[in-house]
């Protein structure tokens, strides 16, 4: 039995009025825009430290690209079916990019995540962050509306 790396969102929601489902459906047509305009129509202090890049051949809702220098996250369509799993995505990269800069700086906490031989130390260890920051979020500010 394989293990599953994230618990993903990937239902799209149901809508009251036409006018609400093309609203919605405009986050696909224009995916750079849309995932640059939620990040920052955030609220609160989260910031991200890297560009953010939609990637439509990405089949997984992100991945951190890690390489000094060329750092981003990257956001998968999948991402984009509810604002909720894009803010869980978000973080979730984000949390991948300190977590690695933290370790090249020498803290042994992080040197030992992101070097354990089980990979799903690191994607455990940043995913439950993402999803503390959603519930702290959503506790904040409300629940994202799609």
């Amino acid at each position: 039995m394989a293990k599953v790396l994230r618990d993903v969102e990937i239902s799209p929601p149901t809508f009251d009025t036409l006018e609400e489902a093309l609203v919605y459906a405009e986050r696909f047509r224009q995916p750079q825009m849309y995932v640059e305009q939620f990040a920052a129509s955030l609220k609160g202090r989260l910031r991200f430290s890297a560009p953010l890049r939609f990637d439509m051949w990405l089949s997984a809702s992100g991945s951190a690209v890690i390489s000094p220098g060329c750092e981003a996250i990257k956001i998968g369509e999948v991402a984009l079916v509810r604002d909720s799993e894009l803010f869980k995505t978000l973080v979730h990269e984000e949390m991948h990019l300190r977590l690695i800069r933290k370790a090249r700086n020498g803290n042994p906490k992080a040197l030992e995540i992101v070097t354990n031989p089980d990979l799903l130390v690191e994607e455990d260890f940043v995913e439950k962050i993402a999803i503390r920051y959603l519930r702290m979020y959503e506790t904040v500010f409300g629940q994202f509306r799609h």
